[in-house]
């Protein structure tokens, strides 16, 4: 009976133990989480963001890094789809390729040159911003960059966006298009604006793809390379 006893106590015991670690691993990651500075959090944020936005350039500045990539690759207007299907019907479809080819060429072109200008904003995120980003979403920290500085990157970007329009020839197969378009009887007449468009095209991909940079380093151990993104976002 009392070896009985003993081995009932004894497997109760050995039960507690894992039990007895996993909440003290709980405990001192909420330990670890409590006690880190608003100096480290806005250290490991901006280091989150600078990897994500450099990650984000080399990605889209790559030869068919827009072009090739269905997620980012732009295209011609909603407004202007009718250009597209008109032009087909009348054998002038690569028309329509050329000016979409060098349009995201002329993105390719720019992205790297943007990637200064988004770290000059990442810079200047305050210390309680980022302590509200940390414990926010998968992309909260993309989402703040989006909302706070999307007017004065867009007037920053707009010049690189229309020097790389220039260079690639887009503008050049831009206007062909659209004046070939509107010499065709019977159609209403059709110019967007083309260095607006690649613009917001432009940022619409580099936000897209540093929300995928920074929830890589929220949720991956992996994508954690360097020390601070490991005490910050480790503790998460």
């Amino acid at each position: 009976m009392k070896k009985y006893v003993l081995g009932i106590m004894l497997f109760v015991l050995l039960e507690e133990v894992p039990a007895q670690k996993s909440s003290s691993s709980i405990l001192a990651s909420k330990m670890q989480k409590s006690i880190l500075s608003n100096s480290d959090i806005s250290k490991g944020l901006k280091e989150a963001l600078r990897i994500g936005i450099q990650n984000t350039g080399k990605q889209l500045s790559a030869v068919n890094g827009f072009y090739n990539d269905a997620l980012v690759k732009i295209v011609l207007p909603p407004e202007a789809a009718i250009v597209a299907t008109n032009l087909q019907k009348i054998g002038l479809g690569y028309l329509v390729d050329s000016v979409v080819l060098s349009m995201n060429r002329a993105a390719e072109q720019a992205a790297i040159q943007i990637t200064p200008v988004f770290l000059t904003a990442i810079q200047k995120i305050s210390f309680q911003d980022a302590v509200q980003i940390l414990n926010g979403s998968e992309q909260a920290a993309t989402d703040y960059l989006k909302a706070s500085t999307s007017d004065s990157l867009k007037v920053a970007i707009t010049p690189i966006i229309s020097t790389s329009l220039q260079q690639t020839k887009a503008e050049d197969a831009w206007n062909t298009v659209f004046k070939t378009y509107n010499k065709i009887p019977f159609t209403q007449k059709v110019n967007p604006n083309l260095t607006s468009y690649v613009t917001d095209q432009t940022l619409k991909a580099v936000f897209l793809k540093l929300a995928i940079e920074e929830k890589a380093i929220r949720t991956n151990a992996a994508a954690r390379t360097t020390s601070i993104l490991k005490t910050v976002f480790g503790t998460k």
